[in-house]
């Protein structure tokens, strides 16, 4: 250390003292820091880390300027500024970068001369911390001319040639609650970024890009690792190798974990290799989704693979969806196994795919080892011949939902309702499946004027309070407000054009309608907001809760005040209460603990409890799954165990056919959240939507003989059967 660099940190030191109680900002060069791009301001840097963290928290300042710098490590409780026209860029010289035993997880990253040939150095480390920040607008530049460079000047050959190179620039390991937003990631000479072994991460807003010509040996963009709960949306990301990766290698955690519950959105890719790659280590990618991604300029749009180079077990890849995807790309789809020994894939479905490519999918399975479940609906590529990928939809589900929304619109009121103006829900679950059916056009005639219509008539019934309902005066509630509300709300988020201030109101609406509390009423939703007698359902409950989690993202859009959401816990215990947990009803659920809707049976202790029965379980699953619970829970793993002991479509297990059609809709709903292929060895999709298919009548619509739950009423019905189909294309 020179004397500089005492002087430097003793100055850091005082400036710390009187920061922390003058405000939450640090600003690096009060703390040394030139911002010259010559002077190395690794020192300066981090002491403003430090005074942020010692300080419980703060802003870390880069002001416009170039920060030279080594590696960095990111603390507890810190929000990394780089602001507009600041640039971090890393090192030439690799005495300022860690060493690769920095701590256990970074074992297999440093390893020069072979492999990849990296130190196992990172420019901006994030060890084992939370609650930390990294944003722009600025950018982190990981410098990679001054790396990828032959003595002559020339460009390496190949990686192993490279004389030396750190490897992620930016590295997050086992850490939890990190944002990454509003910043630019420029040239790292290895992976941009790596989560790894993390939870709870929103990357957002995000440009990345590695130096494409001259080649970037493994210039990845985004690399998420054995992480859960992550949320990557509206980021372009461009390089020479992978744009984003699933990953699963847990040698080095301190805590495994699967690679689970990754939703990325809205989102950019161009790569010259793949642009989404799935697989590497031997653990277990699943439960994950891509939707509204453009991808171009691409070798490979989506790559999954089981083992790279050395023969292992491989990545078990499982329940991983696509939707709403537009592509120009060499090859669709490369799926192979390669030197994996025991790895499966399973539930890996695409959805509404559009673009050409320009040489056939490739899919290296065989009859001994299939890929499971492996599915393609609505995919319209110029150029894909490979049979396996199909491009037809299923034209019986296609016909049945024409002639569905065929019949919805003829019978639609001139104001814009269906059924009962007294009733929103009435008008708003034909808008929710006319929405779905995407249908451009019936017989000539537009749809969405219908849409538009329907919409107007919901949005005319919210009242002042933000809940859609017509007022009864003399009963006890507000005329179904909760059940209205919720039902409204999911169908007018699904419509897509209806105001934000509307949904806002609606879901401060919703929160403050849940039951408070200690009793085992407590956290649910009944039929109203203010009622004669303390009550809730699990029907009500579910709806509420499913209409929130659908709905979370428009909270982004609020600028009037504090969030409005759920006390998800307290939903999860009014749920648990209903349900069984052991003897033959174990897993499934009953409507409430005061209405015996499916009978009650008495245990051998003599104990009287209402029965599970199968419309309630399904809307258990569904709002366990509306908390974010996966498929993986034991709670929700109970429930689908109870689903596939009683599964059938040809009623409602426990209730026969007294709400047959809302036990379809919530069989779909509930079943799509948890992201299952089967039920107890069943194709669900297959099964149900046959059965629906099946039960159509001659004018389109679907009707139920039994009134229970206003079953007989055509419109009812044939929304319902409509959401389930367009849930099983």
């Amino acid at each position: 250390m020179t004397k500089d660099d005492v002087l430097i940190i003793a100055a850091a030191f005082l400036l710390s003292c009187a920061t922390a109680s003058q405000g939450a900002t640090f600003d690096v060069r009060k703390f040394g820091a030139k911002g010259d791009g010559v002077a190395k301001d690794t020192v300066a840097i981090q002491s403003a880390i430090d005074a942020a963290s010692e300080a419980g928290g703060g802003e870390v300042l880069l002001p416009r300027g170039t920060y030279l710098s080594g590696s960095l490590f990111l603390k507890s409780g810190t929000d990394f500024h780089l602001a507009e026209g600041a640039t971090l860029k890393g090192s030439p010289d690799r005495a300022d970068y860690n060493a690769a035993d920095v701590c256990q997880q970074n074992v297999g990253f440093g390893r020069l001369g072979r492999g990849d040939n990296t130190s196992g150095g990172h420019l901006v480390n994030c060890i084992e911390q939370e609650n930390v920040t990294l944003r722009g607008p600025g950018k982190i530049d990981g410098n990679v001319g001054a790396f990828l460079k032959m003595p002559d000047g020339s460009h390496p050959p190949n990686k192993l040639k490279i004389p030396w190179r750190p490897a992620q620039m930016v590295w997050f390991v086992e850490s939890r609650k990190i944002v990454m937003r509003d910043i630019e990631l420029a040239d790292s000479p290895y992976w941009s970024c790596l989560v790894y072994g993390c939870e709870d991460v929103t990357v957002e807003r995000a440009n990345i890009h590695t130096v494409r010509k001259p080649h970037t040996y493994n210039g990845d963009g985004l690399d998420i690792d054995s992480s859960r709960h992550v949320r990557v949306t509206e980021c372009d990301i461009s390089t020479a190798d992978d744009s984003i990766t699933l990953r699963a290698d847990v040698r080095h955690l301190k805590h495994g974990g699967d690679c689970a519950d990754v939703v990325v959105s809205n989102c950019s890719f161009s790569s010259d290799c793949n642009a989404i790659r799935l697989g590497v280590g031997d653990g277990h990618v699943r439960d994950c989704s891509f939707s509204g991604i453009r991808i171009s300029d691409t070798r490979q749009a989506v790559n999954a693979v089981g083992a790279w180079s050395i023969p292992s077990h491989g990545t078990d890849i499982s329940d991983i969806s696509f939707e709403d995807m537009s592509i120009d790309a060499k090859v669709f789809c490369k799926f192979y196994y390669k030197v994996a020994t025991g790895s499966v894939f399973d539930g890996i479905r695409f959805r509404r795919v559009r673009g050409k490519v320009r040489e056939p999918s490739i899919f290296d399975d065989t009859p001994e080892r299939p890929f499971r479940n492996l599915r393609f609906e609505d995919v319209r590529l110029e150029g894909e011949t490979n049979p396996r990928v199909g491009c037809l939809p299923n034209l019986a589900i296609e016909t049945a939902i024409t002639n569905g929304a065929a019949f919805l619109v003829k019978c639609q009121m001139d104001d814009g309702h269906w059924s009962d103006r007294q009733m929103p829900a009435l008008t708003a679950l034909p808008l929710w499946a006319l929405a779905g059916a995407r249908i451009e056009a019936l017989e000539g005639r537009e749809v969405a004027p219908a849409l538009a219509k329907a919409a107007d008539f919901v949005l005319k019934t919210q009242r002042p309070d933000g809940g859609f309902y017509v007022p009864k005066p003399g009963r006890g509630g507000s005329g179904l407000g909760n059940y209205n509300t919720a039902v409204c709300l999911s169908a007018l988020y699904d419509w897509g054009e209806a105001p934000a201030s509307a949904l806002l109101a609606a879901r401060n609406y919703i929160a403050s309608s849940q039951l408070t509390g200690d009793d085992t009423m407590a956290g649910g939703f009944g039929y109203d907001k203010v009622s004669r007698r303390r009550y809730a359902d699990l029907s009500n409950t579910s709806y509420a809760m499913s209409a929130m989690a659908k709905t979370a993202s428009v909270e982004e859009l609020r600028t009037d005040g504090k969030r409005a959401d759920l006390d998800w816990d307290k939903a999860l215990a009014f749920v648990e209460n209903l349900m069984e947990r052991e003897g033959p009803d174990a897993g499934g659920a009953a409507y409430n603990e005061r209405t015996p809707q499916a009978g009650t049976t008495t245990n051998s202790q003599g104990r009287v409890h209402l029965r599970a029965y199968g419309s309630m379980t399904y809307a258990a699953v569904l709002s366990m799954c509306s908390a974010r619970l996966d498929r993986g829970d034991p709670r929700v793993r109970q429930s689908l165990a109870y689903l596939a002991r009683n599964w059938t479509v040809d009623e409602n297990p426990g209730m026969g056919s007294q709400g047959l059609y809302y036990f379809y809709d919530i069989m779909a709903r509930a079943l799509s959240a948890a992201k299952v292929s089967d039920v107890g060895g069943h194709d669900w999709k297959a099964e149900l939507s046959a059965k629906v298919v099946s039960l159509q009548r001659a004018d389109g619509s679907w009707s139920n003989d039994n009134n229970r739950f206003w079953e007989s009423d055509p419109v009812l019905c044939t929304s319902f059967a409509m959401i389930v189909l367009e849930l099983c294309r």
